[in-house]
């Protein structure tokens, strides 16, 4: 392969040749450290709420968990499409173009997150019963949602677009840091405000702000600190002007991943509606379900977003038959590990829910619905790699369009529809099917793409995804 100019890249080694493998460990699992320390939040904050034996506080932190869940779709939106961009931009010699893109996503993401935050805040009395609020649940949603969403979705979105930013160049190990500093001051300081201050469901979500601020604080000084040596990332506003010449290219290929965990959110708010119409335990426990079983969904999506600056790079250098040994190796790796992960949680689902509530009704709902939910978790690695791969690849309508199946188009209905036909434990029912669908479409529309690259170099304008455009 022809060589090319240093990028500014510190680890471009890492991309261009290190064994497959080790590439993808090395950028995959501090993403998926980083995946599981989000869900960690949630996690958590169920957990130790559920201490305090109110089915109704623990139903509140699920009730807030879709508008929370599309602070991640913003940071997506940014973070993953400059995150391919500047994958791209590496991979061709441009370091320039990486800067600028860096700095435009993120001054985008904290822009809008602000606005965000300040729309949902005059909305809440109108939204918070559409997401499953009722009267005896809507006050503890309210002391949730507003250190949560109202104060955190600045830090929060900030210290997901840097992790995204500094990973797409090969310091995985600095965003995987930053997170997880942030997830394990959570689990730390949480019980301090929850109980010893007795700020109950409010004190969880004081902790979580923090910890949101910490970590967008260690990303952030890691940047600044360096200030371009040795990393391609910049939050200089100046820079940001200038890389709006490229916002098209940055919202085009994010805009997959916002659609689909926005989807993912609306489809949270649609499966908290329908349980609501069970009671307060049903929200409950399926809450408590999905979050332990997010703990795999998450590393299916750190997997994607930690290959997803590997492939980008191979992609734009031309170096296509190591492109395809990484989606193999990642694609076969990642389901193994998954099926692995998922019969560990059919077999422990009893005492694991237990351990967050120890209350008969709500314990009941959450086991059986961790056992359903979980076939779904080796069939989400092959949908999120998709998406991924199409994103890396530079194409637009492609990885959007599997976005749409992946959620909202196809999972929502099927829980209308299971819920009306099989009652509560339909709605769980309907996540499998939905991922059984939406990764057999994935598979049928990625695999031949990749087959057909030819092997030259790839700028943005390649007809491999001419089409796409």
């Amino acid at each position: 392969m022809q060589s090319r100019p240093n990028s500014g890249s510190v680890n471009e080694e890492l991309f261009r040749s290190a064994p497959v493998g080790r590439a993808i460990l090395e950028l995959a699992l501090p993403t998926i450290a980083a995946q599981l320390i989000t869900v960690i939040y949630a996690v958590v904050d169920i957990f130790y709420v559920g201490q305090l034996g109110d089915p109704s506080q623990v139903a509140a932190v699920r009730i807030a968990f879709p508008p929370f869940l599309f602070l991640t779709a913003l940071a997506n939106l940014f973070g993953i499409g400059a995150s391919s961009a500047i994958g791209r931009a590496l991979g061709a010699g441009n370091p320039e173009k990486a800067r600028r893109c860096a700095a435009f996503a993120f001054w985008c993401g904290v822009t809008v997150a602000v606005v965000y935050a300040l729309l949902l805040w005059n909305m809440k009395e109108e939204l918070l019963p559409l997401l499953g609020a009722t009267a005896e649940t809507y006050e503890p949603t309210v002391a949730y949602f507003s250190w949560m969403i109202g104060l955190g979705a600045l830090p929060l979105v900030a210290s997901n677009v840097l992790a995204h930013l500094v990973r797409s160049e090969g310091h995985a190990r600095v965003a995987g840091r930053g997170i997880a500093l942030g997830g394990l001051l959570n689990i730390l300081i949480a019980p301090f405000f929850i109980f010893t201050l007795g700020l109950e469901v409010r004190g969880a979500a004081i902790a979580g702000f923090i910890s949101n601020v910490v970590s967008a604080l260690y990303i952030g000084r890691f940047v600044l600190m360096r200030k371009g040596r040795g990393t391609v990332v910049s939050l200089s506003p100046r820079l940001a002007r200038e890389g709006s010449a490229w916002a098209f290219e940055i919202f085009s290929v994010g805009f997959a991943s916002f659609v689909m965990t926005g989807l993912a959110s609306f489809s949270n708010a649609v499966l908290n509606f329908l349980a609501s119409g069970y009671g307060a335990p049903a929200v409950a426990g399926l809450g408590i379900a999905k979050q332990v079983d997010q703990m795999i969904f998450s590393c299916s999506i750190g997997l994607a977003q930690g290959t997803l600056p590997l492939i980008a790079y191979n992609f734009s250098s031309g170096n296509h038959e190591r492109l395809r040994r990484v989606v193999k190796t990642a694609l076969l790796g990642g389901v193994a590990c998954s099926a692995a992960a998922t019969l560990l949680l059919i077999a422990f689902s009893e005492p694991l829910t237990r351990a967050f509530i120890d209350e008969s009704v709500t314990a009941a709902h959450a086991s059986k619905c961790v056992r359903i939910i979980a076939v779904a978790c080796p069939l989400s690695i092959i949908g999120h790699l998709m998406v991924s791969g199409f994103q890396a690849c530079g194409a637009r309508w492609r990885p959007l369009f599997l976005a749409f199946i992946r959620k909202g188009s196809i999972d929502a209905p099927l829980m209308w529809l299971f819920s009306s036909l099989f009652g509560f434990y339909g709605i769980a029912a309907a996540v499998p099917v939905s991922e059984l669908i939406s990764c057999s479409i994935g598979l049928a529309l990625f695999l031949p793409f990749i087959a057909k690259l030819d092997g030259r170099p790839a700028s943005v304008t390649n007809a491999t995804v001419a089409k796409d455009k």
